[in-house]
C-alpha cells in the first residue's frame, strides 16, 4: 500500500484532524457555542447530502464528454 499501517493510524488520530482542531479553536476562543457549531454542522451535512443526491439522480454523462471544453480554443 501507499502508506504504512502505522502512518494511517497516526492520521486517523482525532487530535491531528484539522477539522477537529479548528472546531476546538472556535469553541475554545468562544467564537461559537457548541449548539451553534452543531447547527452549522447539520447545515453542512444537509448540503452534502443534497449534492450527493443530485449527483446520484442525474443522468450519466458519456465518457467522451469528459474531454469537452478541456482546453481553450485558439481562435
Amino acid at each position: 500500500t501507499y502508506r504504512s499501517q502505522k502512518e494511517r493510524e497516526i492520521w486517523r488520530d482525532k487530535s491531528r484532524d484539522p477539522l477537529e482542531r479548528f472546531k476546538k479553536t472556535l469553541l475554545g476562543r468562544k467564537h461559537l457555542t457548541a449548539s451553534q457549531f452543531e447547527e452549522m454542522e447539520r447545515g453542512v451535512r444537509g448540503r452534502i447530502e443534497e449534492a450527493v443526491r443530485f449527483a446520484e439522480e442525474s443522468p450519466a454523462v458519456a465518457a467522451e464528454a469528459a474531454l469537452e471544453d478541456l482546453y481553450a480554443s485558439r481562435s
